[in-house]
């Protein structure tokens, strides 16, 4: 992590800014408005619930930058959902449980849509959402599963990932980014930070006519 926040809020307001018309996808629904942080007695409430201490960067972000909002797809998911009251929260024992982080395409088919020790961190839609390991050898690495039940690793560079073809399929994708190494898989707020990098990119091209 080597952005600050008061950094990325900076730019997140000249991205709010440039994007005017809502270029950007689902900016139209988050706005670019950010939610308060958590205090961190209530971090500390709801990792006693998890029965597991939550990824640095993630701590440091809800406690310090936001508890969810603006941010990639439709949004980052406010921690403090975990908390609503009246809920089932027996699921919340899974979060303790290593992720069983898939290094062939065989394994990554037999996660299915559920895993243990990842937590839903924004959705993408039809299906799709980013998670975050809190448990187990890719802890603090944001994944991708795709409506397909398909999961990967997020990178900060896809250049050894090959496109996509009709006749070799998205199995050569899926091999190429799980075999990637840890030093190009990203933690949260780098991730975000990636969003934020790729979302003003867009943001500052010139209009068509």
């Amino acid at each position: 992590m080597r952005a600050t926040f008061a950094g990325i809020r900076e730019r997140l307001a000249e991205l709010d800014r440039l994007d005017a018309r809502r270029k950007v996808f689902a900016s139209d629904k988050h706005q670019y408005r950010l939610h308060p942080p958590l205090a961190p007695e209530w971090v500390v409430q709801i990792e006693s619930l998890m029965g597991c201490r939550l990824p640095e960067q993630y701590r440091r972000f809800v406690t310090e930058f936001a508890d969810g909002g603006a941010g990639p797809e439709y949004g980052i998911l406010p921690l403090e959902r975990l908390l609503k009251p009246h809920q089932d929260r027996s699921w919340m024992a899974e979060l303790a449980r290593p992720f069983p982080a898939p290094t062939t395409v065989a394994e990554m088919r037999e996660i299915g849509y559920s895993a243990p020790g990842v937590l839903m961190v924004s959705e993408i839609g039809c299906g799709a959402h980013y998670w975050l390991v809190l448990s187990g050898s890719q802890r603090g690495f944001v994944w991708v599963q795709n409506p397909d039940a398909e999961w990967g690793p997020e990178l900060s560079d896809n250049s050894h990932v090959p496109a996509y073809s009709e006749k070799a399929g998205t199995d050569p994708i899926f091999e190429a980014a799980l075999a990637s190494p840890d030093s190009l898989r990203l933690e949260f707020v780098d991730w975000y930070v990636k969003w934020l990098d790729e979302s003003l990119r867009l943001a500052s091209r010139p209009q068509q006519r």
